[in-house]
């Protein structure tokens, strides 16, 4: 019913919920017990958002009866095996952190805390693309399945064009970000910067953890979800035999490395059945040409931009009180200023895409 909303307000209520009751439990000195009932109340109100939007869009309620015990199986057989593909992610953290656990203290720490920031920028715009172009993709296979091969290739130089500039940038303030929001005696220097290392490992993949969600969509357009359950699990597979050869050399951030590959293999078996298997189109040239021309657009507004963060570093130094400097350069008053220069240099890329001839069909 093309409701997109709804489903998008829900987890931010449960954010609001969630940070509001960790602020009241941190100034209160409150039990994680009392903690927990914020998690709750933040459930409770997405299913009354829910529930108030099913009944707002004219749905109803009913007895159950054979036929709907019919289709409940019809779809559970369907669920279960999506269950592991959107899953994928989530399962390969968890095998992370196994093998973290046999590395020195603080190593489950330093993946979680890296991998919340990947997360971050994952939920922020994957998710919800993905989300949206499910019923799309659907429709389009009704009426001309051969087109969604023109979406595969729309659908991976958007996700590029977005994913690859965020992650280079959260690279580059990868050690400021750890530096100003967990920076203390629990955790040191030293730990910044292996959270920095991490989190940059993790960062490599960011493209592919998000054309997964995407290539997903699409099998399941064509109402195909035994196929990429397969290619799912042979990920994870991979990702835990790279965990096993990577983590005797790199430690833990061979753990991030191996997940990063092994998205990036999952990425390439998707596209390759989707070829073999439904005669999928493969746009390499095109895609290739996107490459060159969004090179040069991103090379040319960053060097800008990078010019202007060291201007405004300098002047900064030179020019202001050392107490003042501290506070905009060492605590989280660094993202007052940093955060609208890396917005302003997000919406300059975004203007200028027409400048460097860089399409993409879902910006136009």
């Amino acid at each position: 019913i093309h409701q997109f909303f709804i489903p998008t307000l829900g987890p931010i209520l449960l954010n609001i919920s969630f940070i509001a009751g960790l602020v009241i439990s941190l100034y209160y000195k409150l039990p994680i017990e009392q903690f927990a009932l914020f998690v709750l109340l933040g459930g409770l109100l997405q299913l009354i958002l829910h529930v108030f939007a099913y009944f707002k869009n004219n749905f109803s309620l009913g007895l159950p009866d054979k036929k709907t015990f019919s289709n409940f199986k019809s779809i559970l057989f369907k669920f279960l095996p999506c269950l592991l593909s959107m899953s994928a992610i989530e399962i390969n953290l968890i095998i992370d952190q196994r093998f973290a656990s046999y590395l020195p203290v603080g190593s489950i720490s330093l993946l979680n805390y890296a991998f919340d920031f990947t997360r971050i920028a994952l939920g922020v715009f994957s998710f919800a693309f993905s989300t949206v172009l499910l019923p799309h993709f659907s429709r389009v296979n009704e009426y001309a399945p051969k087109r969604l091969s023109f979406y595969l290739l729309e659908s991976t130089k958007l996700i590029f064009w977005v994913t690859v500039p965020v992650a280079l940038v959260m690279s580059f303030f990868g050690e400021k970000i750890f530096y100003t929001t967990l920076y203390c005696d629990n955790f040191p220097m030293e730990k910044v910067i292996q959270a920095n290392i991490i989190l940059s490992a993790f960062l490599v993949g960011l493209f592919f953890f998000s054309l997964n969600k995407i290539l997903l969509s699409i099998y399941y357009s064509k109402h195909s979800t035994f196929l990429p359950t397969v290619i799912s699990f042979l990920g994870t597979v991979c990702n835990t035999l790279l965990n096993y050869i990577l983590i005797k050399y790199w430690g833990v951030y061979g753990l991030a490395v191996a997940t990063s590959t092994a998205a990036a293999m999952q990425s390439g078996m998707f596209i390759y059945m989707l070829h073999k298997q439904f005669d999928f189109t493969i746009y390499l040239k095109n895609f290739i040409e996107f490459l060159f021309r969004f090179a040069i657009q991103f090379l040319s507004i960053g060097s800008l931009f990078y010019f202007i963060y060291v201007a405004i570093n300098i002047f900064i130094i030179k020019f202001l009180s050392e107490n003042i400097s501290y506070y905009l350069l060492q605590t989280v008053l660094l993202w007052a200023w940093v955060g609208p220069l890396v917005a302003a240099m997000f919406g300059l890329i975004y203007l200028s895409r027409k400048l460097f001839k860089v399409k993409i069909y879902f910006l136009n």
